[in-house]
């Protein structure tokens, strides 16, 4: 009883100060910089060295042979995994920019060897097979995107194939990922779905995605990839410099700001163990 005379007490409040543009326009301050120390406390930035990516890598590359890296770009995170796995190993690397792939062929060109083969695949990674509008930045710019106004306004608008990580699982015969990296820039939810056969199976050990801004533009939410992973008995964790976090999505919700996520299956579980951290 006093919960809901509360609770209908604070909702006369609401509707009362809502009628004032100026309560109204207060809050929307308030909210906006809640929401900006929320997306500062999940996060610590861009550089791998300090938001936990070089230390995930350190922890996880050396017992992998098989990875992909979705949004390869000019090559940097897949050179610092090919220096730190076992050999053999095999890569298998998506660009849809025409001039970060230029670079990115030279970058590989200096990684292969006989005991490394690093795949090129010059397309895009969605849920479904097609051709879509990329905007690709000049100098190989890291936020070009497929998501609409996120690039920069110098970016240059190609279209390029896109296709499924399933279909390309497929069509190479690769039964089994030890390590998928995704920076798609807005499209990493979508990439998830295109995986969804091969995540349903476990076949995909772990998952690195990033969340940001563009979520939003393309339609995509951080809940959707969590129910998708989660469902398939995968365990995601918030990737921070000192480690990996639970994240609890009823607390947080959608923030739509920089960080990356890390998507455990059962049987690798034990290999991230040492970067377990506890509830952020």
């Amino acid at each position: 009883m006093k919960a809901r005379f509360f609770g209908g007490f604070l909702d006369s409040v609401h509707r009362r100060l809502g009628r004032s543009g100026f309560m109204t326009r207060l809050a929307e301050k308030v909210r906006n910089q809640s929401a900006a120390v929320i997306r500062a406390h999940l996060a610590d930035g861009p550089q791998a060295h300090d938001n936990g990516e070089a230390l995930l890598l350190r922890q996880i590359a050396p017992d992998a042979r098989v990875f992909i890296d979705v949004g390869a770009n000019v090559g940097e995170w897949s050179a610092e995994f090919c220096r730190l796995c076992p050999r053999p190993a095999r890569g298998l690397l998506f660009e849809p920019s025409p001039t970060a792939r230029a670079r990115l062929e030279a970058t590989c060109g200096n990684l292969r060897s006989s005991t490394l083969e690093l795949e090129i695949v010059p397309a895009g990674l969605s849920d479904q097979a097609g051709e879509l509008a990329f905007h690709a930045e000049p100098d190989a710019g890291q936020t070009s995107s497929f998501v609409d106004r996120h690039s920069l306004a110098a970016a240059s608008l190609v279209v390029v194939p896109v296709s499924t990580l399933d279909a390309q699982l497929t069509a190479r015969s690769i039964d089994r990922v030890d390590f998928l990296k995704i920076d798609a820039e807005g499209f990493d939810c979508k990439v998830l779905r295109g995986a969804s056969e091969a995540i349903s199976q476990s076949r995909i050990g772990i998952i690195q995605f990033e969340y940001n801004a563009p979520w939003a533009r393309a339609g995509n939410t951080l809940w959707s990839a969590l129910e998708l992973l989660s469902s398939a008995g995968y365990r995601v964790f918030l990737l921070k410099a000192a480690g990996l976090y639970d994240f609890d999505y009823e607390r947080y919700g959608e923030f739509f700001g920089y960080s990356n996520f890390v998507a455990i299956s059962p049987a690798c579980l034990g290999r991230a163990e040492p970067l377990l951290r506890g509830p952020i």
